[in-house]
């Protein structure tokens, strides 16, 4: 039988489908850590590219399973299952961390046994065709860290994350039912029930491309967001008053980010339109200066009020 002693602190979970080239990177930044007591464990979820292959010449340095396409739920699960450590860090296989990332957030759980889960600030990067690497945007997250806070806007990225293990036990495996959204609506449910702690540093660089889950979509992870806190309404109806919000905040505040997003890579009309929708709604959510968008769509609606004014005077 294994000992206790003999058990890794760390298991890193790498759930993998059709990632050759970018794995290499990926596993070279969790052996480059600066916290080596740990473990690696890779499922390959059906690749047909030779991602398999490559992972089987790192020899016993990666916990090597295959699986037959069930989806980075189901595989971050049977990662769960099939490690041994303490805390299990979460890795997708297209995104790099920076040497210190474990040392850092295992002191943090071992400073503090109550809590279960603790994140930190990540950055997105694209690679320019000159292999030039270009900064996309940042999460750095400032504010509560609690269940409110996430419901209202999801700041924590799935290759930050690291949880103690036995909470699994209490809040469930990830939901294979959601297609997307499987990472954030599990670190709603370890925060509703424990507590969650941010390292306030960058220390996780995401990779922006046209094959990852986020991708290009420039929309697509705030529709995520909203699927999710959908679903867990339907759950539990009293929730928004839990996080203290209206249902016309709740809608305002997801139209604003839509414009705030769209903006931020130049879709100028896109952003125009969703902030059109967060001021009918009133904007009660608001409580920072309007967007570039909800300005200029202001500034628009009053123009067009007085256009039909002046209209209406000289007829």
């Amino acid at each position: 039988m294994e000992s206790a002693r003999s058990k890794p602190v760390v298991s890193i979970v790498i759930p993998v489908r059709d990632r050759c080239e970018l794995l290499r990177e990926t596993l070279d930044a969790a052996f480059a850590q600066t916290f080596r007591d740990h473990e690696v464990v890779v499922v390959d979820d059906g690749s047909t590219d030779g991602t398999a292959e490559s992972i089987a010449a790192h020899g016993d340095r990666v916990r090597l399973m295959r699986g037959a396409r069930r989806g980075v739920a189901a595989a971050r699960n049977r990662a769960i299952e099939q490690s041994t450590g303490r805390y299990v860090a979460f890795l997708d296989s297209d995104d790099l961390w920076l040497p210190e990332k474990l040392e850092m957030q295992v002191a943090r759980l071992d400073d503090d046994a109550n809590l279960a889960m603790v994140f930190t600030d990540y950055l997105t990067f694209e690679t320019l065709a000159d292999g030039e690497r270009r900064r996309v945007e940042t999460m750095e997250h400032r504010g509560a860290v609690d269940f409110a806070a996430l419901f209202r806007k999801n700041f924590v990225g799935a290759s930050t994350v690291v949880v103690r293990r036995e909470v699994f036990a209490d809040v469930g495996p990830f939901d294979t039912s959601l297609a997307r959204g499987s990472d954030f609506e599990m670190w709603l449910r370890i925060a509703r029930h424990h507590v969650i702690a941010q390292i306030p540093r960058i220390l996780v660089e995401y990779r922006r491309h046209d094959a990852s889950l986020s991708g290009t979509d420039v929309e697509g992870v705030l529709w995520t967001y909203r699927d999710v806190t959908e679903r867990w309404m339907r759950r539990d109806p009293e929730v928004l008053d839990h996080v203290g919000l209206t249902r016309r905040e709740y809608e305002a505040s997801f139209y604003r980010r839509l414009a705030e997003r769209n903006e931020r890579f130049g879709r100028t009309d896109a952003a125009a339109e969703h902030a059109r929708r967060a001021i009918a709604l009133g904007n009660e959510a608001a409580d920072v200066a309007p967007t570039r968008s909800e300005a200029r769509a202001s500034q628009q609606a009053a123009l067009q009020a007085r256009t039909r004014s002046d209209s209406n005077a000289d007829s």
